[in-house]
Order: structure tokens, then sequence, then C-alpha cells
């Protein structure tokens, strides 16, 4: 074991140091209690600054989806591990977006193949998202781009634009509040209180999107005036977070106010702005979950049609090259849409992935 130690100059003291389970530190400090040669000691102090690694635990029908967090980065130590989450919203989102029997069980089938044969995370991902592409066909009534054969159980996307792409936004907003009450709990979670009350993503920032919501119903849903005493108390919240450094360094016991006053007043101005682009930014992106059902069935459609107008074993060839076409390219294009709502619509309001792998070093197979 000399080789894994670090060795004192008169060669007599041997030193371990590293992270272990608090399960297993527990044991080691009872096996060697009674080994007067052996010293064990918790050495995290103040002046300590390193991060303790992270492992992720996770059912396995939810780990295949660890390949995606490891993508965006580890979660830091003490903060919310994201892969349950981006499970269910890149499943929903997927078969929302990609929903067809034929195409989803056909996905699910290549899935098994790559996961059993290969031994790849993303075919357990393509399984969950086949199936849930298939429940969504159902939902639909849609096989292989055949709208006549199954009747929809909710809806068909592209007959009800209207109705499919408020559906989608009322969606995002949901998934947004979400991702805003993910990260005040995070923020709770590791004591950064002026994130939790002041952020742009904390109570703050979640108070003034609602009101802004709720302005929104108020004038187009219910016709209802926009007076000044509305727009007040919509944009109320806002002061807290354009002034959210200024009270954290109360909270903290600091100056208020660092720095030039003009460079204070032109950052928070900016701020601000961004602030309110990314709210309204990330609420129309997810129309595009919409937009992908409608465009699904629209290229099936197109696909139909030729292989209809075509004469004996042509009208085969155009449907099955057709039907080939569009999953492969419309499949890979949702995917990616899909990761990227996960990770910038909602990852970047709650998760900042800067943490690293727990790797145990075992010898003699402990």
């Amino acid at each position: 074991m000399k080789k894994y130690a670090a060795l004192s100059k008169n060669n007599r003291v041997f030193s371990f140091t590293g992270w272990m389970l608090a399960e297993d530190a527990q044991r080691l400090e009872s096996e060697i209690a009674v080994d007067n040669l052996a010293v064990f000691a918790y050495s995290p102090t103040e002046n300590d600054t390193s991060q303790p690694p992270v492992i992720l635990k996770n059912p396995p029908i939810v780990r295949q989806f660890e390949f995606f967090t490891r993508l965006y980065g580890l979660p830091t130590y003490g903060e919310l591990d994201p892969t349950f989450i981006l499970a269910i919203t890149y499943t929903l989102l997927f078969g929302l977006m990609f929903g067809d029997v034929g195409h989803g069980f056909t996905l699910a089938l290549i899935g098994v193949y790559i996961h059993y044969k290969k031994k790849v995370a993303i075919g357990g991902i393509m399984i969950l998202i086949g199936v849930s592409a298939t429940i969504f066909g159902f939902l639909y009534g849609s096989i292989f781009g055949n709208e006549e054969i199954l009747f929809a159980l909710w809806r068909r996307p592209a007959a009800n634009i209207t109705e499919t792409l408020i559906f989608a936004a009322g969606l995002g907003v949901g998934l947004i509040t979400l991702s805003m009450g993910l990260h005040m709990y995070n923020a709770f979670r590791q004591g950064r209180i002026a994130d939790l009350l002041f952020g742009a993503n904390g109570l703050a920032g979640l108070t003034f999107y609602g009101a802004i919501l709720w302005l929104g119903i108020r004038v187009f849903v219910r016709g209802l005036p926009v007076t000044n005493l509305v727009v007040m108390v919509a944009f109320f919240p806002l002061i807290f977070v354009a002034f959210k450094h200024p009270l954290a360094a109360i909270i903290a016991g600091k100056h208020p106010f660092e720095g030039k006053l003009g460079e204070f007043i032109f950052n928070t101005v900016v701020e601000v702005f961004e602030t309110l682009l990314t709210y309204a930014t990330n609420t129309i992106s997810f129309v595009r979950v919409g937009a992908f059902a409608i465009s699904h069935a629209g290229m099936m459609h197109v696909v139909i049609q030729l292989s209809q107008n075509a004469a004996g074993a042509g009208s085969l060839i155009i449907f099955v090259a057709g039907n080939i076409l569009v999953m492969g390219i419309e499949g890979l294009l949702v995917g990616i849409q899909v990761l990227r709502l996960d990770f910038y619509e909602l990852f970047s309001r709650f998760y900042t992935g800067g943490g690293r792998t727990f790797t145990s070093h075992k010898i003699a197979r402990r």
C-alpha cells in the first residue's frame, strides 16, 4: 500500500488523504480503532476550499439519462441532481414533438438492440422516448403518418394548430416555473439567501413572472384594461431583482454600493433588460414543441400524398423511403431541440453543473 501513501521525511509515517463515502469512512474508523499505530481523522478545515466529489444515484430507468447530465456537467456537492427532472421532461417533450405509433415503436425497437447488444446508454434513452412517441401517436391518431386508421384520443396537431401552440406555450410556462422552484430549493440548501429571495429565478423573479402572466391573461383573455395600478403591482417585484447585489451586500453586512455609481446603474439596466428578454424568449421557445408536432404531421402528409400518386411498387417504395427519411431527419432534429430546451430554458435557471465525479481507488477489492 506504500505506493498510495505520502511518506514522512524519516520514512516512518505513511499518510493517506482523500474522499470517502460516509458509510465507508465510519466503517474504516471502527476497524482501526483498536490499532495504536493507525490514526483516523476527518480533515476538512475552514481553509479547505476544495469541493467534495459527487456520486449520481438514480433508479436504473433514470440512470440512462446521466449520459446527458454529464454532457452539461455533474452537480456540485449539495446541489440537486437534475437527472430525474431531465428524464421526465426529455421523454415527455420528445413524445409531444414526435408522436407517431409506427415511428415511436420502431425507435423503441432500435433502442432495444443498441441497449442490449451494444451496451450503449443512448439505447436505453431511445427505448423510453420511443415508448413516449408511441403513446402520443395514439393520442394524435397517427401511425406511420396515416391519420385515417386510428382515432385520435386527444387531438390531431395539424387540425388544431392554435390549440396545439397555446398548449405548448402553457407547458413551457409550467416547466419554467418548476425550474425557478428548483433554483430556490438549491439556493436554500446551499445557504444562498440573496439568490433565494432576490434572484431573477428566486422568489422576486418568480413573483414578477407570475405577475406578467396574470397581466397577460387580464388583457388578452378577460379583456380588462391596463391601469397604472396593475402595471405597478406587476413590475414591483422587478425592483428587488434589479437591486439584488446591494441587498445581498446588506445581508452579508457589507456596504451596499461598491465602485462607481454610474457603473452600477449601467450594469443594473443591462441585467434587468437581459432578465426581461430571457423571460420572454424562454417562454416563446417552447412554442417549438407544438410546431414540431404540426410539422411532423405535415411532412408525413406529403409522403403519403406522393406514395398515393405513384403506381405499383413505386408507391410502396416511396412510402417506406419517406418514412425512413422523416424518422431519421426529424427524429434527430427533435432529439437535439428537446435537449436544447432542457439545457438552455430549464437547466440555466437552477443548475450550475460544476461538480466532479467521485472515483474509488480500491485495494484488494475493498
